[in-house]
């Protein structure tokens, strides 16, 4: 992975320029702090004062987000893309956030809706709290996201990671009015009703919003460096300095794939948490400088969509709109429009093809596109046992007979009796499964209507009616191919006539009688009885053997 990332690709073009055009731009215009550190600084700094969250060092805050007395201690670790706490899909937040309180994106047709619906309805009563009283999200949301206020914290906590202590508004009873819940509705308006998914680069333009809005010029200032400070000029006043600050929170947080590996915010925020310091790294000040960073960034930008090809065949960095394209490399179908779930599936596919038919497999699916679903197995679904006419005549004859035991028991007089002349001399069970053809066939002809695909009776007379198997033309498909038969019904008459002659193949009267009742037992008699079975033809489910 590239150690130049957008931030500092800058360094790529340093290299290759004379140190002639480096000197004079440096003579010219020095040296400075870079804004990237400045960033991080004031960043630092709102973390200190719990982004001014104040109800933060209360209960349950202080146990949740370990308040020492001075700020929130683990509350630096939700700016580190690295820990993952920040990102949340559109699938996500309807099933954990939405669904338990009995909501769903499909109660609003716009945007609009939603973020009207998020901001006076669903956001207040999952919030932090506002001012300095913590909000009872237990009671507010009936239990449904834990039995205590705690316990409801920690839920959203893991769920939204700093959205959720971005959900809080602030009087200026309390000193500064402050809220974050109007862009905070407005981001997830915008990611989450599209099918989007948010990052921490979202949350932190949310939190920069909410304190833009502030009426505080001296809590402004804290936030927006000097380079950011809104003016009255045509380019510094409206919000056109809050968009540049928002371009620097992406090159600064940037989570593409190519940006993975650059760990400098985490390694800036784990030297503040044990140092107390703020990184202050010097860089050019230059025209010349600042031009080459510019183009990095464009740079940067065309080498992720580069090195981002190579995640199309991994699980899970492949972008979210190519997953079928990859699951259909597997032949894998994809179950519910969760795309979290659809990586999950794609994980676990191998395992599933194994198990699949088995309780286990369809326990295991299931647990995998809904993890959170809980289901009683044991009780919410029955076991059948497939059964086939065909493969039943086939088995006994290869093992119940002792005309079909051999090359040497099944001679060529026997098939010019039962078959028609045909004979595999060198392979039994080739001929024992031409035998079943010719069982069949019989039975094609004496009961025709029995016999029928999608409707279309069998036709012996047909000429079009013809299949091609076993190295010969034949007048009805081949029995191992179970969609050819499976809308074939049974009769005791049909029962009969197999019954017979499986005795006169060498089968004992007791096997015959076996067969002859289990199929009726679970075909005719099952339908009679209304018992609950599946299928009472020649393919049929049984609940045991």
């Amino acid at each position: 992975m590239s150690k130049s990332f957008k931030r500092n690709y800058v360094d790529v073009y340093q290299v290759i320029t004379p140190s002639y055009y480096k000197g004079l731009d440096s003579t010219v215009s020095g040296a400075s702090v870079d804004i990237v550190d400045k960033i991080l600084t004031a960043d630092l700094k709102l973390i200190e004062e719990n982004l001014r969250v104040i109800c933060l060092s209360s209960a349950p805050f202080d146990t949740l987000l370990g308040y020492d007395g001075s700020y929130c201690s683990a509350l630096p670790q939700y700016f580190v893309k690295q820990n993952n706490l920040t990102n949340v899909t559109t699938e996500e937040f309807e099933l954990v956030i939405m669904n338990p309180l009995g909501y769903t994106m499909k109660d609003y047709t716009t945007s609009a809706q939603f973020e009207e619906f998020l901001l006076q309805t669903l956001l207040p009563n999952i919030s932090v709290g506002a001012d300095t009283a913590v909000n009872d999200v237990s009671l507010r949301s009936e239990g449904k996201y834990g039995e205590t206020n705690e316990e409801a914290h920690r839920y959203l906590l893991e769920s939204l990671g700093l959205f959720h202590i971005l959900n809080y508004s602030r009087t200026s009873g309390t000193g500064v009015a402050l809220s974050y819940q109007t862009p905070l509705a407005r981001m997830y308006a915008t990611k989450l009703f599209g099918g989007g998914t948010l990052v921490l680069s979202d949350a932190i333009k949310v939190l920069k919003a909410g304190i833009w809005s502030c009426s505080n010029q001296t809590v402004i200032d804290s936030v927006f460096i000097n380079e950011f400070k809104q003016g009255s000029d045509t380019w510094t006043s409206g919000t056109q300095q809050r968009d540049k600050m928002d371009i620097w929170t992406d090159v600064i947080y940037n989570e593409n794939y190519s940006e993975e590996s650059d760990t400098y915010v985490r390694d800036v925020v784990e030297d503040f948490i044990d140092n107390g310091d703020y990184p202050e790294t010097e860089i050019p000040n230059g025209p010349f400088y600042r031009f080459q960073r510019a183009v990095g960034f464009l740079t940067a930008d065309i080498n992720n969509q580069i090195v981002s090809l190579e995640t199309l065949h991994s699980i899970e960095n492949c972008p979210t709109e190519l997953l079928p394209y990859l699951a259909d490399i597997i032949g894998w179908e994809f179950y519910t429009s969760n795309t979290d779930a659809w990586r999950r599936q794609l994980r676990s596919a191998v395992s599933l093809y194994k198990q699949k038919g088995t309780p286990g497999g369809l326990e295991n699916l299931i647990k995998t596109i809904l993890p959170s679903f809980n289901i009683d197995f044991d009780s919410m679904y029955s076991e059948f046992y497939e059964s086939y006419v065909p493969n039943l005549i086939y088995y006994l004859l290869r093992t119940e007979s002792f005309l079909t035991s051999s090359t040497q028991s099944w001679t060529q007089v026997h098939a010019d009796e039962f078959t028609n002349g045909e004979i595999d001399p060198i392979n039994i069970d080739n001929s024992v499964r031409i035998l079943v053809d010719h069982i069949l066939l019989e039975c094609v002809d004496r009961y025709p209507h029995l016999f029928s695909i999608r409707g279309y009776q069998f036709d012996l007379a047909d000429p079009e009616f013809v299949f091609n198997y076993r190295g010969r033309d034949f007048s009805i498909p081949p029995w191992e191919k179970e969609k050819f038969y499976q809308e074939c019904a049974v009769t005791e008459e049909l029962l009969e006539f197999l019954y017979n002659k499986l005795i006169c193949l060498g089968v004992t009267r007791e096997y015959a009688q076996d067969f002859y009742d289990y199929v009726l037992e679970n075909t005719n008699r099952a339908r009679a009885n209304e018992t609950k079975y599946y299928g009472v033809g020649f393919l049929f489910f049984t609940s045991g053997l």
